[in-house]
Protein backbone atom coordinates (compact mmCIF):
# COMPACT_ATOMS: atom_id res chain seq x y z
CA UNK A 1 0.00 0.00 0.00
CA UNK A 2 1.40 3.37 -1.00
CA UNK A 3 1.82 6.03 1.72
CA UNK A 4 0.45 9.53 0.97
CA UNK A 5 3.16 12.16 1.54
CA UNK A 6 2.72 14.45 4.54
CA UNK A 7 2.87 17.54 2.31
CA UNK A 8 -0.11 16.30 0.23
CA UNK A 9 -2.11 15.62 3.40
CA UNK A 10 -1.34 19.14 4.66
CA UNK A 11 -2.45 20.72 1.37
CA UNK A 12 -5.75 18.79 1.38
CA UNK A 13 -6.39 19.76 5.01
CA UNK A 14 -5.52 23.41 4.36
CA UNK A 15 -7.78 23.49 1.28
CA UNK A 16 -10.75 22.09 3.18
CA UNK A 17 -10.27 24.58 6.04
CA UNK A 18 -9.96 27.56 3.68
CA UNK A 19 -12.97 26.36 1.68
CA UNK A 20 -15.08 26.03 4.82
CA UNK A 21 -14.21 29.45 6.26
CA UNK A 22 -17.00 31.35 4.45
CA UNK A 23 -19.52 28.81 5.73
CA UNK A 24 -18.20 28.92 9.28
CA UNK A 25 -17.94 32.69 9.45
CA UNK A 26 -21.29 33.23 7.68
CA UNK A 27 -19.70 35.75 5.36
CA UNK A 28 -20.46 34.11 2.05
CA UNK A 29 -22.97 35.57 -0.36
CA UNK A 30 -25.47 36.30 2.46
CA UNK A 31 -23.57 39.20 4.02
CA UNK A 32 -25.68 41.77 2.16
CA UNK A 33 -28.98 40.13 3.09
CA UNK A 34 -29.84 41.38 6.57
CA UNK A 35 -33.33 40.60 7.82
CA UNK A 36 -35.68 43.47 6.98
CA UNK A 37 -37.82 42.90 10.07
CA UNK A 38 -35.30 43.26 12.89
CA UNK A 39 -35.28 45.49 15.96
CA UNK A 40 -33.88 48.92 15.10
CA UNK A 41 -34.63 48.65 11.37
CA UNK A 42 -36.83 51.19 9.64
CA UNK A 43 -39.52 50.23 7.12
CA UNK A 44 -41.71 52.30 4.80
CA UNK A 45 -45.34 51.29 4.55
CA UNK A 46 -47.01 50.76 1.18
CA UNK A 47 -50.51 50.71 2.72
CA UNK A 48 -52.34 51.77 5.89
CA UNK A 49 -52.14 49.32 8.79
CA UNK A 50 -53.89 49.26 12.16
CA UNK A 51 -52.22 48.15 15.36
CA UNK A 52 -53.13 47.63 19.01
CA UNK A 53 -51.37 49.83 21.58
CA UNK A 54 -51.60 47.30 24.44
CA UNK A 55 -52.85 43.73 24.00
CA UNK A 56 -53.11 43.30 27.79
CA UNK A 57 -55.51 46.22 28.26
CA UNK A 58 -59.16 45.46 28.85
CA UNK A 59 -60.25 47.89 26.12
CA UNK A 60 -57.98 47.60 23.13
CA UNK A 61 -56.96 51.04 21.87
CA UNK A 62 -55.76 51.06 18.27
CA UNK A 63 -53.92 53.44 16.01
CA UNK A 64 -53.20 53.59 12.28
CA UNK A 65 -49.91 54.03 10.47
CA UNK A 66 -50.64 55.62 7.09
CA UNK A 67 -49.25 54.70 3.68
CA UNK A 68 -45.73 56.06 2.98
CA UNK A 69 -45.02 56.45 6.70
CA UNK A 70 -41.56 55.41 7.85
CA UNK A 71 -41.67 53.36 11.04
CA UNK A 72 -39.01 51.90 13.32
CA UNK A 73 -39.25 48.37 14.71
CA UNK A 74 -38.79 48.71 18.48
CA UNK A 75 -39.70 45.19 19.67
CA UNK A 76 -40.49 41.72 18.33
CA UNK A 77 -42.67 39.29 20.26
CA UNK A 78 -45.58 36.89 19.82
CA UNK A 79 -49.11 36.43 21.08
CA UNK A 80 -50.53 33.31 22.68
CA UNK A 81 -54.03 32.98 21.31
CA UNK A 82 -56.62 30.20 21.49
CA UNK A 83 -56.02 27.56 18.85
CA UNK A 84 -57.95 27.86 15.62
CA UNK A 85 -56.84 24.60 14.01
CA UNK A 86 -56.85 20.95 14.92
CA UNK A 87 -54.63 18.26 13.41
CA UNK A 88 -55.77 14.66 13.38
CA UNK A 89 -54.14 11.37 12.48
CA UNK A 90 -55.11 7.73 12.61
CA UNK A 91 -53.23 5.69 15.24
CA UNK A 92 -52.94 2.12 13.98
CA UNK A 93 -51.75 0.79 17.36
CA UNK A 94 -54.90 1.89 19.20
CA UNK A 95 -57.20 1.86 16.14
CA UNK A 96 -58.39 5.39 16.97
CA UNK A 97 -58.41 8.82 15.43
CA UNK A 98 -56.13 11.07 17.53
CA UNK A 99 -56.56 14.85 17.37
CA UNK A 100 -54.69 17.73 18.95
CA UNK A 101 -54.88 21.50 18.77
CA UNK A 102 -52.07 23.34 17.01
CA UNK A 103 -50.40 26.33 18.64
CA UNK A 104 -51.65 29.76 17.64
CA UNK A 105 -48.73 32.07 18.37
CA UNK A 106 -48.58 34.81 15.73
CA UNK A 107 -45.50 37.04 15.72
CA UNK A 108 -46.06 40.73 16.41
CA UNK A 109 -43.86 43.76 15.86
CA UNK A 110 -43.95 46.98 17.83
CA UNK A 111 -43.63 49.89 15.42
CA UNK A 112 -43.10 53.57 16.14
CA UNK A 113 -43.89 55.99 13.35
CA UNK A 114 -45.85 58.98 12.19
CA UNK A 115 -45.68 62.60 13.30
CA UNK A 116 -47.89 64.91 15.29
CA UNK A 117 -51.49 63.72 15.59
CA UNK A 118 -50.70 60.71 13.41
CA UNK A 119 -47.91 59.42 15.69
CA UNK A 120 -48.43 55.76 16.54
CA UNK A 121 -46.51 53.35 18.79
CA UNK A 122 -48.33 50.03 18.70
CA UNK A 123 -48.18 46.28 18.05
CA UNK A 124 -48.84 44.95 14.54
CA UNK A 125 -49.10 41.38 13.27
CA UNK A 126 -45.85 40.49 11.48
CA UNK A 127 -47.72 39.01 8.50
CA UNK A 128 -49.61 42.29 8.09
CA UNK A 129 -46.39 44.33 8.24
CA UNK A 130 -44.63 42.03 5.74
CA UNK A 131 -47.49 42.47 3.26
CA UNK A 132 -47.64 46.25 3.68
CA UNK A 133 -44.02 47.41 3.42
CA UNK A 134 -41.97 48.39 0.45
CA UNK A 135 -39.33 45.74 -0.08
CA UNK A 136 -35.95 47.14 -1.12
CA UNK A 137 -35.34 44.42 -3.71
CA UNK A 138 -38.74 44.70 -5.44
CA UNK A 139 -39.67 46.92 -8.37
CA UNK A 140 -43.14 47.81 -7.04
Amino acid sequence: MKEIPLRAKALVLLGSVVGALPLLSNCGNNKDKEPVLAVGNRVTLSSDITGIKDYNALYKESCVLKKDTEAEITEISYLVLPSEKMNCYYDKATDTQECYYTANRPNVLRLRGGKGDEACHAWFLQDLVERSIYHPDSDK
